[in-house]
């Protein structure tokens, strides 16, 4: 098993989604690097920007943390798919 893969799965199963579509945005944002930082300033796994993080609670610092992104990561995407449901899988 891979090493976020855990992580992944937790998060997907608390909102509902797929774990490899997570996956798929860490290795396409970061290439699974919780350190990344982007030229706009999005951080860690899944590039995640400081003013969303903020809305869901999560502060700057813990994006860099897997868990803190992922919870961002999938809370987003649970969001847009509501938002959205012509888009969800």
């Amino acid at each position: 098993m891979e090493l976020y893969d855990d992580l992944y799965k937790k998060w997907a199963e608390l909102k509902g989604l797929d774990w490899k579509l997570l996956k798929a945005v860490a290795q396409h944002e970061s290439s699974e690097n919780p350190n990344a930082i982007g030229k706009a300033g999005e951080i860690g796994l899944c590039q995640i920007m400081p003013a969303l993080a903020a809305a869901y609670g999560i502060k700057k610092e813990d994006l860099f943390i897997p868990d803190y992104n992922l919870e961002v990561a999938s809370t987003f995407l649970k969001d847009l798919f509501d938002k959205y449901p012509e888009a969800s899988m």
